[in-house]
């Protein structure tokens, strides 16, 4: 087919712009006021966290995006992809809600119900409609024979925004966070930090 060569870089670019994502985890660690209880600094703090998401402004979002690995960054802007852009899309339909909050002494688990649409399914349908739609699937052979990827993927990903703001399903994951307490800071293990991502996009690495 003569766009299959175009589906996989685009299918790559996919892969990069959410494996950035994985960088989120390095900034959650929860800190507290004197006086303040452990379930209320872990309540607190994972709502600051997940906020920043649900309701995402530049600035809310800086110190996430700042761990995210500087190759990988490069490539998303020679690629002309504006990662707070493709946020603002992606978490359109996000929402949680922080349910029971149990704490042992230094470690603690909270359990925690996160919704959003299902980014990868939506990713998955506009690449579909990209390979089998002749008009999207001319545009994109045009583009290409440009010699710009970098139009090839903002044309792609400008489909893929209208398809997540078009997008009315939501995915509910319960997941349970497991929290260690370390010079009064609760860090948040690696698992729980990939099942929180998932659930944020929909369960999509479940």
């Amino acid at each position: 087919m003569q766009t299959s060569t175009q589906e996989r870089p685009i299918t790559r670019m996919l892969a990069i712009v959410l494996a950035a994502f994985l960088a989120i985890g390095a900034a959650c660690v929860l800190a507290g006021c004197s006086g303040t209880s452990d379930e209320q600094v872990i309540r607190e703090g994972l709502a600051k966290e997940l906020d920043a998401f649900k309701s995402p402004t530049k600035e809310s979002l800086e110190p996430y995006i700042g761990e995210i690995d500087s190759d990988q960054m490069e490539t998303l802007e020679s690629y002309g992809i504006d990662i707070y852009e493709f946020i603002e899309h992606a978490f359109r339909g996000f929402d949680y809600t922080i349910n029971d909050v149990t704490v042992d002494g230094d470690t603690a688990t909270a359990d925690v119900t996160i919704s959003n649409i299902d980014v990868a399914k939506v990713a998955s349908s506009v690449m579909d409609t990209v390979s089998s739609d002749k008009d999207i699937a001319a545009k994109v052979q045009k583009l290409a024979e440009g010699g710009d990827q970098s139009e090839v993927m903002k044309y792609v990903f400008s489909l893929m925004y209208d398809a997540m703001d078009a997008a009315t399903e939501t995915v509910s994951t319960d997941t349970t966070i497991k929290l260690t307490k370390t010079n009064n800071q609760w860090d948040i293990d690696e698992d729980s930090i990939s099942d929180m991502i998932a659930g944020m996009y929909g369960g999509m690495m479940s």
